[in-house]
């Protein structure tokens, strides 16, 4: 008798030592509760890594410390040769048999913040090692964006490679436990996502997925109601059919737009469906203009897409939505590419960034003389870059902009007055530049353009990126 496992003879398949599971154990489900995943050791040495945002070290660094990769990363620079931009970024690290390249991409839809291959040149078709969302935001500046917000691009994710390892990385330590991050974080085990944070701790080592939609219903349904606000409650009305009350427009904007409870839906509709794949939604309470949705673009539909959701008064369902073809393409042709290309090349001679908002990226925060960090104001006008020479005293502010939208950027300039004087205050006796990062065609056309502006072109890029400093 031979095994059909191993092939040898003497046993069977039953007993093959080589089998890592039994026969009788069922096929787990894409969806299914999961343990939190334990970090993946690599072979080999070739590390991609695609990305929406300015890469940062720490965050590129625990990457591959989650890969098992040993190393210290040093520095991160533009690929810069005969002064051409060829769309990538190098990772210098202490390990030289370890390479890993960074390669700036525009994401459609709900787009993690990292994406990373185990092999060179990947293309969306290419099944990723890890997907990393990154954030800063703690409880205490935002409770419904710390956790909340991230559950639509986990849902996105998941979707499209259900077998890649999902991971919440904050860049600051975490240390509030309020009951919407409690509540948040076991959504997150539940869902199969692992959660770090800047000093490595796991944020979900004691956050039990839930076992019973009866347990997310009765944890939810606690909180305490604020006054004025549209509380989220969750009601079973028939069997297998759930309510969700919560409001999904914002302000006079009557369209879906509300991203944190958007993000909470999902999580809560997602987890539930893990318990009840009978399970379908209506979204109560959630102020939206019905007769108004004509299509099922917004990535609200796809996330969902999994069951049937829809909103009071709507006969849309996200059930089957299709997530758009692209998941991403590479971007080295925008103002984003520009303005990080201003800001690596400035780090390179000297100067030390102390402020970044890089389009459609994460904000950071704002670096005072001291070296302490504060939170800008979310009610300042706020520039794309700021740079800090200490030997000189001088700061630079640089506006971000397509060369057709260069006199917009001078607008932008014009308005900084509140963050000016914000930044005056905390750089004192500095002399202060403000001016243009462009991206354009050609050389001959931004230079076409410079004449005509009031303010000074720090920088540019043409679409050979060609840089111009």
């Amino acid at each position: 008798m031979k095994c059909s496992i191993c092939k040898q003879g003497g046993h069977n398949k039953r007993s093959c030592k080589k089998m890592t599971t039994p026969v009788s154990a069922p096929k787990i489900e894409a969806d299914t509760i999961v343990k939190a995943t334990a970090p993946i050791k690599v072979e080999m040495s070739t590390i991609t890594i695609c990305t929406e945002e300015n890469p940062q070290l720490n965050e590129v660094e625990f990457i591959l410390k989650f890969l098992k990769l040993s190393c210290k990363v040093n520095n991160i620079t533009s690929s810069v040769k005969e002064n051409k931009w060829d769309g990538t970024f190098i990772v210098e690290t202490d390990n030289p048999s370890i390479n890993v390249v960074i390669i700036l991409v525009k994401g459609s839809g709900s787009f993690v913040d990292y994406i990373v291959y185990d092999k060179e040149n990947p293309d969306e078709t290419t099944v990723p090692l890890l997907l990393m969302e990154s954030t800063k935001t703690t409880d205490s500046e935002s409770r419904n964006t710390a956790i909340n917000q991230r559950f639509t691009k986990f849902a996105v994710a998941k979707q499209r490679y259900p077998t890649t390892p999902l991971i919440l990385y904050y860049n600051t330590e975490q240390v509030n436990n309020t009951a919407t991050s409690l509540f948040g974080r076991r959504l997150l085990t539940t869902f199969g996502v692992n959660a770090y944070d800047v000093k490595g701790k796991n944020l979900l080592g004691d956050s039990p997925p839930f076992t019973s939609v009866d347990e997310i219903m009765k944890e939810k349904n606690a909180f305490k109601e604020k006054k004025g606000n549209v509380s989220v409650k969750i009601t079973l009305t028939a069997p297998h059919t759930y309510t969700i009350s919560a409001k999904l427009s914002k302000g006079k904007n009557t369209a879906i737009c509300h991203d944190p409870n958007k993000g909470l839906i999902t999580g809560i509709a997602s987890a539930i469906y893990s318990l009840d794949k009978e399970a379908k939604f209506i979204v109560t309470n959630h102020c939206v203009a019905v007769d108004l949705i004509k299509k099922t673009t917004d990535k609200f539909w796809y996330a969902n897409s999994a069951y049937d959701l829809k909103l009071e008064g709507c006969d849309v369902s996200s059930k089957g939505i299709i997530c758009p073809t692209s998941y991403w393409t590479r971007d080295s042709k925008s103002e984003k590419a520009s303005t990080i290309n201003y800001q690596n090349y400035m780090e390179k001679n000297g100067w030390t960034t102390i402020y970044h908002n890089h389009s459609s990226s994460a904000r950071s925060y704002f670096t005072d003389s001291e070296g302490n960090e504060h939170q800008v104001p979310k009610n300042f006008t706020l520039p794309d870059v700021v740079m800090v020479n200490k030997e000189t005293l001088c700061v630079q502010v640089c506006e971000g902009k397509i060369l057709k939208d260069c006199f917009l950027g001078v607008k932008q300039l014009e308005n900084l007055t509140n963050f000016l004087t914000y930044l005056e205050t905390h750089y004192l006796g500095y002399t202060i530049q403000c001016g243009l990062c462009l991206y354009g065609n050609s050389f001959r056309e931004i230079e076409s353009v410079k004449k005509q502006l009031s303010y000074p072109v720090f920088f540019a890029m043409d679409s050979t990126g060609t840089l111009y400093h």
